[in-house]
């Protein structure tokens, strides 16, 4: 028996699973422009004053924050899909091994290397003190983990845990699911919530649940309509990042990520329609891998760029750290090679077993 009763939901059409596969790629590629020196939050301590900053606040606080949005809806949609497909067991058994037990593997590689930097250096800051920050920076118990992107990883398993109840709920009743998805909503935007890091991410993903459920992941928008939400979206971000709107926060509001994913997955539909899928399937062998990886190379990047442009923000080198995420991409190819080639069952844990996959047909849910 499924984990949630009911008749099983239709399959996801070809050109919508097509879709997810691009959005994946797009979504994490972009999403790491937002850990890049060190991160979108502390990017720019001056106002405005040159074309980089422009680019750089788009990309960060722009494209970035709002593809974390796209994957959480996408995560939503193959959760509840898969939900109705397995047993209890068998569904958060696979998102353990596909989303907890990575996370654990890379933040100890992650901890290795801090603590190797740490007997280089002497730099202590990186180091977690106490044992419930050692445990935080492995497990993300109650707090970000030392990988720190990672967390993503946490919170979606968190919201899949509780699908199979929500999609019961909305099967045999609606507003009982509904009221199900408010409640915890309003428990995660309560004081001192640690059941979901960043409560954003159950909000999107309740949203990919409710698509799955109504059957509208087929839905196309507008062309012109997803370029006004995007202009508008960027608009808000440029503006809010240069003192001409309310403070950044606001350029960092729900509405504005959504605005930013729902362009972004019109972005999708096009390519697919427009056959220019395949250079993503290509690249997506190795996202997942660039996602548990790029924060590590990052820092070391971080580092030697820092060491050898200063400060690096009069430099007109200091465009190179828009190609961080790029040479991330390029570890991460070289890693699955490695991978591939070693051919050893238990290094498959270091992809959350989607190396297997990409051998067979790869599979939605």
């Amino acid at each position: 028996m499924s984990a949630a009763s009911g008749a099983p939901p239709a399959a996801l059409s070809p050109e919508v699973s097509d879709a997810i596969r691009v959005a994946r790629v797009l979504a994490l590629f972009f999403m790491s422009y937002t850990h890049i020196r060190p991160g979108a939050a502390v990017l720019m301590a001056d106002a405005f004053d040159g074309v980089q900053d422009v680019i750089e606040s788009l990309l960060f606080n722009g494209l970035g924050r709002g593809a974390v949005p796209l994957l959480s809806i996408v995560s939503g949609v193959l959760a509840y899909h898969g939900a109705k497909r397995k047993t209890f067991a068998a569904f958060i058994g696979d998102k353990a091994r596909t989303l907890i037990v990575p996370m654990i593997f890379w933040n100890v590689v992650m901890l290795v290397i801090v603590f190797a930097f740490f007997l280089a250096t002497g730099g202590a800051k990186l180091l977690p003190v106490g044992w419930l920050a050692h445990l935080n920076a492995v497990f993300a118990l109650t707090d970000q983990p030392i990988n720190t992107p990672l967390a993503f990883l946490r919170d979606i398993f968190v919201c899949a845990a509780l699908t199979p109840l929500i999609v019961r709920a909305l099967d045999h009743a609606p507003l009982a699911g509904l009221a199900l998805i408010a409640g915890v909503m309003a428990l995660l935007y309560g004081a001192d919530s640690i059941l979901v890091l960043r409560p954003q991410i159950f909000v999107f993903f309740s949203l990919g649940l409710l698509l799955a459920h109504h059957r509208l992941t087929h839905y196309r928008m507008d062309p012109f309509a997803a370029l006004l939400m995007v202009g508008v979206a960027m608009a808000v971000v440029v503006g809010a990042d240069s003192g001409w709107l309310p403070p950044s926060d606001f350029s960092t509001s729900i509405i504005n990520r959504f605005a930013v994913s729902v362009a972004l997955w019109r972005l999708c539909i096009w390519l697919v329609d427009r056959g220019a899928a395949g250079f993503f399937f290509r690249i997506e062998q190795f996202i997942f891998l660039f996602f548990c990886t790029h924060w590590f190379v990052f820092f070391g990047l971080g580092f030697a760029v820092t060491g050898f442009l200063g400060d690096g923000a009069s430099s007109p080198l200091s465009w190179a750290v828009l190609l961080e995420p790029v040479v991330g991409l390029a570890f991460a190819a070289a890693l699955m090679c490695v991978i591939r080639a070693l051919k050893i069952d238990w290094l498959h844990v270091l992809t959350g077993h989607r190396e297997q996959g990409y051998r067979k047909h790869w599979r939605m849910a």
